[in-house]
Order: C-alpha cells, then sequence, then structure tokens
C-alpha cells in the first residue's frame, strides 16, 4: 500500500515538473486504484496530478463509483459538466447571489452555511492556482476543519 504522506505537494512547482509519485493517468492499474481508494477515504486535504479535466473527472467517478460511500459530493470547479452526484459549489455560490469575485471569501462564506459535504473535490486549473496560491486555498479547507471530518481531494493537470 502506498505511503499516503508522500502526497504532498509543491505548490512553487505545481505545473513545472511531474510529481510521479502523486501521478495517475488512464487505464489505471490495481494499485493505482488501491492506492486512490485509499486517498479518497483519508480525512483532510489530499492531492492528486493527472493528464487533463476529462482524465481527472473518469478517475474520480471510477473511484468514487467502486466506493459506493458518498452521499453528499460537491466540487469546486470552472468547468460545467459534473455527474448528477455532484455539486458544483461555484454554481451554488452564483445561484445564492453570494459571488464577490474573490474565491477564498466566496468559499469560506459558502462552507460556513453548507457545511453537510462528505466529500469535496476541487479541479485546480492553471488559471486559478495562478491566481490564488495552492496554500491559501488549502487554508480555506483547515478553517472548514476537513481533516477532523471529510476528505477534500484537489486535482492539478499536466495539460489544460
Amino acid at each position: 500500500m502506498a505511503n499516503l504522506s508522500s502526497f504532498s505537494l509543491d505548490c512553487d512547482n505545481l505545473y513545472n515538473e511531474r510529481n510521479d509519485h502523486n501521478y495517475f493517468d488512464l487505464p489505471l492499474l490495481e494499485n493505482d486504484i488501491l492506492t486512490l481508494q485509499q486517498v479518497f477515504v483519508t480525512q483532510g486535504v489530499q492531492y492528486i496530478k493527472t493528464k487533463n479535466v476529462e482524465s481527472g473527472r473518469k478517475i474520480i467517478n471510477m473511484i468514487l463509483a467502486s466506493l459506493k460511500y458518498y452521499k453528499k459530493i460537491g466540487c469546486v470547479t470552472q468547468n460545467n459538466l459534473l455527474p448528477l452526484t455532484a455539486c458544483n459549489i461555484l454554481d451554488e455560490i452564483e445561484f445564492e447571489k453570494n459571488r464577490t469575485g474573490n474565491l477564498l471569501f466566496d468559499l469560506e462564506n459558502f462552507f460556513t452555511v453548507n457545511p453537510s459535504f462528505d466529500f469535496i473535490w476541487m479541479e485546480l486549473s492553471k488559471k486559478l492556482s495562478d491566481e490564488y496560491s495552492c496554500v491559501s486555498i488549502k487554508n480555506i479547507f483547515d478553517m472548514y476543519h476537513v481533516e477532523e471530518r471529510l476528505p477534500v481531494l484537489i486535482v492539478t493537470y499536466t495539460e489544460e
């Protein structure tokens, strides 16, 4: 089984080099699936990297379907077409007319009012990582006490 403590991320080099210890792409090997299942059930902020959004979503959907565990799934994404089982948190913020233009502030306000998720993933695109530091995004989830309550998966990409 993989050592989960190795799933750290060098925020400064997010797009500068491929971190093989947390990179997954299709097709997944059996060991990849087992490692990812462990990541998906570990409370706190976890990181994986994959080829692109499409590959990342296929991997996430595959692992979530194999676990059959989570009922209230949230996703922070600027892309559309999420599975029906996931709530697009940015769309919800927009629907509630609470969008300020500052993602960190919006997420903090949203999680204060809507604390009922049991799994969250964030698609950290190049655009988002250029605008907001990885550390500041992680701090929002830390304030939400995810290490005590639920897994949060931050997904980064080698291609946009």
